[in-house]
């Protein structure tokens, strides 16, 4: 009988031990249940948030872009900005007409105007954010050239030049813009097809 007692009591020891095992088991099992659904919750929301912050940039990117075009377009050389210029080198060839254009003169006159002239330019572009240095040097070679023209090569010194040359960087500045803006718009266009 008290081997029947202690098989039985073993038994129940072994079954207290079995169900503390078991409810263990059960309890790991439901912890990690429960942090796969907080892992999942997580993994949720930072995609959410990953998304969200791609919209973001998206269309920070966009509105970059769209900026860019209007500062671009803000800054559009106009005859209007590059009049002061105009007139003076007008005046200047009109000098070289009537009779200022003898050698040692037309060299003077030329350098004092070329330089009131060159500050003028330099006024007239006054979107700074768009000044590259292949413009720059454009601009400096085209000038520098006119001038050469216009205060050393005696005899043809009584043609327009310095209207011709100020125009010539009109044109440049024109094309130049031009060329900026058609770059810009077809960034904001990739980036809307990229969106899409």
């Amino acid at each position: 009988m008290v081997d029947t007692y202690r098989s039985s009591s073993l038994s129940r020891e072994e079954k207290i031990e079995a169900q503390r095992q078991e409810d263990e088991n059960l309890q790991i099992e439901e912890q990690a249940v429960e942090e796969e659904e907080v892992y999942q919750r997580e993994l949720e929301e930072n995609q959410r948030i990953l998304a969200v912050r791609r919209l973001q940039q998206r269309a920070a990117e966009e509105e970059l872009a769209q900026r860019k075009i209007e500062e671009i377009d803000k800054g559009r050389p106009t005859l209007f900005r590059y009049s002061p210029a105009i007139m003076v080198a007008t005046l200047k060839d009109l000098l070289d007409l009537i009779g200022f254009s003898l050698p040692v003169l037309s060299f003077v006159i030329s350098a004092i105007f070329g330089f009131l002239i060159f500050v003028l330019l330099l006024l007239a572009k006054t979107n700074s954010s768009l000044v590259e240095m292949r413009f720059v040097i454009r601009r400096a070679v085209i000038f520098i050239c006119g001038f050469i023209i216009e205060a050393f090569l005696f005899g043809i010194n009584f043609l327009p030049i310095e209207v011709l040359t100020v125009l010539l960087i009109y044109w440049v500045d024109k094309h130049f813009t031009k060329e900026q803006i058609e770059k810009a718009t077809d960034f904001y266009i990739a980036l809307k097809k990229r969106r899409n």
